[in-house]
């Protein structure tokens, strides 16, 4: 590539684990916007153009190398150094890639007498035992014939479409078990999956005379091999996730269906390597542990391991795979340690670890039940955030005592027409039933922002989180909001334990409009009265609190929302996500803001966003004021023990130091 640009810079990559796919994703996506030609060039002399996740992949930047950065545009050149800079959304205090030799001080069990051991990465903690079943990749038989250039064409596009479901069908499973930083993963895939520069280059090979099979699989195969043969194991293991959707491609152009994991009993699952798709299909209750003769710890098949809670180990080597089925493993997840066939004695000893880590690991689960409160009893209500009654009883089983937040978009996000009415009240029935009288907080549609509805046929807004979003919608869509307020007051004559917020208030006439249509409806379909309240989500509402907590029955802050408002960084920009921490003093000020008002009017204060069930940040909160604090159903255990092992007068003195703190950093080193 002949570079002819004015303008150049050199750049040091910053990343702790080097220029893998999210940060090139995000470089790529930035420069397009950017609409200026950028080219990146290694220490080797290799060139990417900027606007091509592959090619800069192709480079193998790791942290600390030196590329040269030009640009036909000044602005564009300066824009892009200081987004390497900052990492592109990556955590730069991150570590370096813990190293094998390093790990092996960490073993969770120690065998007496001799004992086979193969060394490999630790990619997910944990400590099994249990017997090997080998998992084969799969093999795709390509057909031969070849149909005219425009049906093979049309035939690739129906098989995009038909992949691109498949996928966001998996990340749907894999949000059940993983987090939502971990499902994001499929988003990648998606993005993959729409490559201008594969689906050019395929579409080229079947105007040739290729059939789309053979094309789209070849075009495939040698990005996998360039991803491969990069000397950087992150970016290398990269290539697994283009193994996976090309899999999913290729299942749609030949009419394969996809293989389910079933096993008879519990197994460790051996193989050459799992793609993210692969790892998210595993049955938690079928699957003790994975390991992998290839891979690394940052693949995202590892990470989607450790939100499972699923041990692994990966780069093992081949050998491996010569272990013979149902052979009896010990897996030391922490250590990259997979054991083969021990004695009885040394089973025994590893059960007994095991259960040691096992009981130390269950104190928190043996007391989720337990009401959430401080050391010295103040009580604090520790409630899930759940979108249907279907997750209320795992909910509950975690100890939730309540829903802080059921997000009613998501009738509208998983359905391809208006929900009616009648389905609406149906939803909310269910979940105030399954709710066993404990409080279930509805929020009204959120729809706008990071939310889209395609059926809606919404304007476009180049900026939608601050447009026509939440209240404000509708406002505008009488036809959305008044038939779910039906619903609701519908399901509230027969439920007394029925609570309804609105989202993105930011003026006193907004909560005043939208009580009033409330209160029309209510008293139209004769239901009592219930708690309503507001979210705090923009700094007005929180510097309006005063007022507000004289008319609303409670407050739930939104620190996603509000943390993005306060300090004005989109919390999915690819420079600033990592830079909107909730604990920003400012955003902590707001919040202390609404919790004084709310004590003197006699109103109470809850956190539904992210801080809500981030441990250290919870403890922040109650010390602020906060006293219901609502979070995805895994986390409650760990958020009530660990408000367990402080006073409230100690959480009080410690918000009180963080206030006096200028930046998120600072905070997060007291606590």
């Amino acid at each position: 590539m002949t570079n002819t640009n004015n303008h150049q810079a050199t750049v040091t990559i910053p990343n702790p684990l080097g220029f893998h796919a999210r940060p090139a994703t995000k470089l790529s996506k930035l420069v397009k916007q950017l609409d200026a030609t950028v080219i990146l060039e290694n220490s080797e002399g290799k060139q990417a153009n900027a606007k091509k996740m592959f090619e800069i992949l192709g480079l193998g930047l790791a942290q600390g190398d030196n590329i040269t950065i030009s640009s036909d545009n000044e602005v564009a050149l300066k824009v892009v150094i200081e987004a390497i800079e900052q990492g592109l959304g990556d955590d730069l205090s991150a570590p370096e890639e813990t190293t094998t030799e390093n790990k092996i001080d960490y073993l969770l069990w120690q065998p007496d007498g001799k004992l086979e051991c193969h060394q490999g990465v630790a990619a997910s903690d944990g400590l099994v035992i249990g017997k090997i079943q080998h998992y084969k990749q799969q093999h795709f038989e390509l057909p031969n014939e070849v149909g005219t250039a425009s049906e093979e064409i049309s035939q690739f596009k129906q098989a995009l479409e038909k992949a691109k479901k498949v996928i966001e069908d998996m990340k749907q499973q894999a949000g059940k078990k993983a987090s939502s930083e971990q499902t994001a993963i499929f988003d990648a895939h998606i993005s993959l999956l729409s490559d201008k520069d594969m689906i050019a280059d395929t579409i080229s090979l079947i105007s040739d005379g290729e059939n789309a099979p053979k094309a789209y699989k070849k075009i495939s195969d040698t990005r996998i091999a360039e991803l491969s043969a990069v000397d950087n194991a992150n970016i290398a293991a990269r290539a697994a996730d283009i193994r996976d959707v090309r899999n999913h491609v290729m299942n749609a152009l030949l009419g394969i269906d996809i293989r389910e994991f079933d096993f008879k009993e519990p197994a460790i699952i051996c193989a050459e390597d799992l793609t993210p798709s692969d790892t998210a299909r595993l049955k938690p209750d079928q699957v003790l542990a994975i390991i992998t003769a290839l891979g690394g710890p940052t693949s995202h098949s590892a990470i989607i391991a450790r939100g499972m809670g699923m041990p692994a180990v990966v780069a093992l080597g081949q050998k491996i795979r010569e272990i013979p089925d149902n052979s009896t493993l010990i897996v030391d997840g922490n250590a990259g340690r997979v054991y083969i066939n021990p004695t009885d004695e040394q089973l025994a000893s590893a059960k007994q670890a095991q259960e040691n880590m096992q009981a130390l690991a269950a104190k928190d689960q043996a007391r989720r039940m337990e009401p959430g409160q401080t050391a010295d009893g103040t009580l604090i209500n520790i409630s899930a955030n759940v979108n249907n009654a279907k997750g209320v009883p795992d909910a509950l089983n975690s100890g939730a005592e309540g829903v802080g937040l059921m997000r009613t978009e998501f009738l509208y996000l998983e359905s391809d027409c208006i929900p009616s009415e009648d389905v609406q009240e149906k939803a909310y029935r269910a979940m105030a039933e399954a709710m066993q009288e404990k409080p279930l907080i509805i929020r009204t549609l959120d729809i706008g922002g990071d939310k889209e509805v395609a059926y809606l046929d919404l304007n476009h807004e180049d900026n939608a989180f601050l447009g026509v979003r939440g209240i404000r919608l509708c406002f505008e869509r009488p036809d959305l909001f008044m038939p779910q307020l039906r619903a609701i007051c519908r399901v509230a004559k027969d439920f007394d334990n029925i609570h309804v917020m609105f989202p993105m208030i930011s003026k006193i006439s907004d909560w005043e409009k939208a009580k009033q249509l409330l209160d029309e409806v209510r008293e139209s379909v004769n239901a009592p009265t219930f708690p309503v309240g507001v979210m705090i989500e923009v700094p007005s509402a929180a510097l309006l609190a005063e007022s507000l907590a004289q008319k609303v029955d409670f407050f739930s802050v939104g620190t996603n929302d509000l943390t993005q408002y306060t300090l004005a960084m989109d919390r999915m920009h690819p420079i600033l996500a990592s830079q909107a921490d909730a604990i920003h003093p400012a955003v902590l000020n707001l919040i202390k803001m609404t919790t004084q008002a709310a004590e003197k009017h006699g109103k109470w204060v809850g956190v539904c966003g992210g801080a809500a069930g981030d441990k250290a940040a919870a403890k922040l909160l109650v010390g602020l004021g906060v006293r219901e604090l609502s979070m995805p159903a895994p986390q409650i255990a760990s958020v009530k023990a660990a408000l367990r092992e402080h006073t409230l007068a100690e959480l009080q003195n410690l918000a009180k130091q963080a206030l006096a703190l200028d930046s998120a950093k600072a905070i997060r080193e007291i606590l």
